[in-house]
């Protein structure tokens, strides 16, 4: 029986100006950076919620974050397709109103604080979009294993 050779990772090498651009357009990305029972942290960017990193520590995951993002970002160039801009670029100008109990509120903002968001509407805003992400990566993940 003769055992399949396991293949070797390949060097990613992108020119300079890729990763330069890569680099900018990351500037202004969203960072989630969150606890983690098994490996410490683990963290995503809105912008990319599928491009995913760890950390034994906070310092540790946002650096393999970066690393790892600037990696797909470049990547992206190098292949002359569009790099996501930024949410906190985009203009928004829908609103949508729900209604809150005062706790429900309470419970919100003191979150929204925790988190480092400007408030309840950006930790509202951000967390819904990553789970609408997350499902969206999900759904990809069944279609192409089913």
């Amino acid at each position: 029986m003769t055992r399949k050779k396991k293949a070797e990772p390949r060097a990613f090498h992108a020119s300079q100006a890729s990763m330069a651009a890569a680099r900018e357009a990351m500037e202004g990305y969203t960072l989630l950076i969150e606890p983690d029972d098994e490996v410490g942290y683990v963290g995503s960017a809105l912008e990319m919620p599928a491009v995913m990193a760890d950390g034994a520590t906070r310092r540790e995951c946002v650096q393999n974050l970066e690393f790892a993002l600037e990696t797909v970002l470049a990547t992206l160039a190098e292949d002359g397709k569009p790099l996501p801009d930024p949410l906190s670029s985009a203009t928004r100008t829908e609103q949508v109103n729900v209604r809150l109990t005062a706790r429900e509120k309470q419970m919100l903002l003191l979150e929204s604080n925790r988190r480092g968001y400007r408030g309840i509407s950006d930790l509202v805003r951000s967390r819904v979009l990553e789970e609408l992400s997350n499902i969206g990566e999900k759904r990809k993940r069944d279609r192409n294993t089913g």
